[in-house]
């Protein structure tokens, strides 16, 4: 079992919000464009899948993009993905390979 410290990973969605896992991590992710994320896609992950307006499959590919491609750069020099196994965490570039597939 690979051991990481809290400064590591950080949960920030609990995967018990369900449908509503990508509308939360938009909530908690105050500077969206931080992280690379347009101003269209963090609006339509905001208003959720139950958005008058929302079409719940391009939700799902925003959200999907957002996975695959959310950059930040700390101030110490690290860089943060995000990563869903269920729940969504924000996973400094030092955690070892071992960990997401323990944790997949």
């Amino acid at each position: 079992m690979v051991t990481i410290t809290a400064e590591q990973a950080i949960l920030l969605v609990d995967g018990a919000a369900g449908i509503y896992c990508p509308q939360r991590t938009a909530e908690r992710l105050l500077f969206p464009q931080d992280w690379g994320i347009s101003d269209e896609m963090n609006k339509f992950l905001l208003a959720g899948p139950d958005a008058d307006d929302s079409d719940e499959g391009l939700y799902w590919e925003f959200w999907d993009h957002v996975l695959n491609t959310a950059r930040w750069d700390d101030l110490d020099g690290h860089t943060w993905t995000l990563f869903q196994n269920q729940d969504v965490w924000m996973v400094r570039d030092d955690v070892p390979q071992e960990w997401y597939e323990e944790m997949s």
